[in-house]
């Protein structure tokens, strides 16, 4: 990833320096055809509509190691029954919809998603870290 968002690093300096906790239930990626603006995490543009939905991301992380995770298996998203557009990054999320975004950046490659088309990250590409 490449950016956190200004809620997530509030949260991590409460959590770490004022003993506040912070505890999140379960963390979702979404799919972006406009990336937002990091670290505010406003204007990007999530896909919508066509059997579009985020796909969970805890239960696909290896355990933290050396300020970095990444993910362990494939995530893949439901088969798309429209056109999506072309997605150009991707959005961590507390939720499974609306929720507060923690983090979002660029794919390496873009990639248009079409009806019929399922759209899907190998294990590895998604890695996030901390220094």
């Amino acid at each position: 990833m490449a950016n956190i968002s200004t809620y997530a690093a509030d949260k991590l300096l409460d959590a770490l320096l004022r003993d506040i906790a912070y505890t999140s239930t379960h963390t979702y990626v979404a799919l972006y055809t406009t990336n937002p603006t990091m670290p505010a995490g406003t204007g990007g543009v999530e896909v919508t509509g066509g059997s579009y939905a985020r796909v969970e991301l805890d239960t696909a992380l290896a355990a933290a190691a050396a300020g970095s995770i990444t993910t362990n298996a494939v995530l893949t998203w439901a088969q798309a029954t429209a056109d999506w557009g072309t997605i150009t990054g991707i959005g961590i999320f507390d939720a499974a919809t609306v929720g507060n975004l923690l983090a979002a950046g660029p794919l390496a490659v873009s990639k248009s998603v079409l009806n019929g088309d399922t759209f899907s990250m190998p294990t590895g590409d998604v890695t996030a870290t901390l220094s």
